[in-house]
C-alpha cells in the first residue's frame, strides 16, 4: 500500500461530500471510512477497480477512464492555477523534482509561450501601477 499524502479537493466537492454523509442520515460518525464495503471496512486495492470503478464508470456512460487518469487531472489542475512544481512534487509523492517535470513538464504548455505570458504579466503590472497613481 502508498503512503499517506495530503491531497486538496475543491470546496464544491466538500460540500458534496458533507452532504453524501447527512443523506446517510448521520449512520456515519466524524471517523467512520467515506468510501468502504457494505461491511464498514477498507476498500482492497486490489479490487476497487473491478467492484467499484469499472462499475461507477458503466453507470455513467463512460469508458476509456483508468484510475491514474486522475492524478493526471489532478497535477494539470495544479499547473493551470500556478501552484509552484515542488509543491506538485510533494503532494505526488516523486523523490525528486526532475522527475515531476520530466512526466508532467509538458502539461505547462510550450516554453515558446513564456515571452507570451511575459507579455501579460506586463501588461497587468502597468494597469495596476497606473490604477494606484
Amino acid at each position: 500500500m502508498g503512503r499517506e499524502r495530503v491531497v486538496e479537493i475543491p470546496a464544491p466537492l466538500v460540500r458534496g461530500l458533507e452532504q453524501y454523509r447527512e443523506w446517510c442520515n448521520g449512520a456515519m460518525n466524524a471517523d467512520a471510512l467515506l468510501f468502504s464495503t457494505r461491511d464498514g471496512t477498507p476498500l482492497l486495492q486490489r479490487n476497487i477497480r473491478r467492484r467499484h470503478f469499472q462499475l461507477a464508470l458503466k453507470a455513467l456512460g463512460l469508458t476509456g477512464i483508468r484510475p491514474h487518469d486522475f492524478r493526471r487531472v489532478f497535477v494539470a489542475l495544479h499547473v493551470a492555477a500556478g501552484t509552484h512544481p515542488k509543491l506538485v512534487q510533494t503532494r505526488i509523492g516523486h523523490s525528486n523534482i526532475s522527475l515531476t517535470m520530466d512526466v508532467y513538464g509538458k502539461l505547462a504548455g510550450d516554453i515558446a509561450l513564456a515571452e507570451e505570458q511575459s507579455a501579460k504579466l506586463d501588461v497587468l503590472a502597468t494597469k495596476a501601477l497606473l490604477s494606484s497613481a
